[in-house]
């Protein structure tokens, strides 16, 4: 094998060893159901719930049982992430309700796909799809008026709903690429010290 094949086979190796990034899927809240006072953006990047005074709860709800669209399809690695804004009133007694569902039953899938919160809170949530492989599913978002609640001024914003890969913990791009580069400094060196013949040598251990 020709000695100036090698950069090109090395190139090779470091391109197929370094990660690339995966887009993430979007989920569009237009193949939701929602009441009326839960307004979808023309996008259906977010929506926005507010208080009905005729009901003690409005929805966002996806439910592929009763015919919605499936759009939360779970693989390995694969992690749902959605991002919240839950502003209740002063005064008031509101709540905030999230779970994902399973689409055979319309119940919650279990605990640890559940959100909720009776304060004033934003952030980010995150579920690890792994577990949920080969089960149709569906997505509920709702705010809850309690008893003792006695205005309709809180609200909850619901955005960038989407699927994508799970944070990998692993010695980071830079890093690896350092790694490597090393490899490939000292093989180098190995062949300019033993001539052109311990190249098909160190490549052979490549193939």
């Amino acid at each position: 094998m020709s000695f100036y094949c090698f950069p090109v086979r090395v190139f090779v190796i470091v391109i197929i060893l370094l990660p690339f990034p995966v887009s993430a899927v979007m989920i569009d809240l237009n193949d939701f159901f929602n009441d009326p006072t839960v307004t979808v953006s023309a996008d259906g990047s977010s929506a926005v719930f507010r208080e009905d005074p005729g009901f003690s709860e409005v929805v966002l709800l996806n439910d592929p049982g009763f015919g919605d669209p499936e759009v939360i399809i779970a693989g390995q690695n694969l992690g749902l992430f959605f991002d919240y804004e839950f502003l209740e009133a002063p005064g008031e007694d509101d709540s905030v309700f999230q779970f994902i569902l399973d689409g055979a039953t319309g119940n919650s899938v279990g605990p640890a796909f559940e959100f909720f919160s009776e304060d004033s809170v934003v952030g980010t949530i995150v579920y690890d799809l792994t577990p949920l492989v080969g089960t149709q599913l569906g997505l509920s978002f709702s705010l809850q008026s309690g008893q003792a609640d006695n205005g309709f001024g809180s609200t909850l914003t619901i955005s960038n709903v989407r699927i994508e890969p799970l944070p990998v913990v692993s010695v980071s791009a830079p890093a690896t690429f350092l790694y490597l580069l090393f490899g490939v400094a000292a093989m180098f060196m190995r062949i300019r010290r033993f001539g052109f013949g311990s190249s098909d040598r160190v490549l052979s251990l490549l193939q």
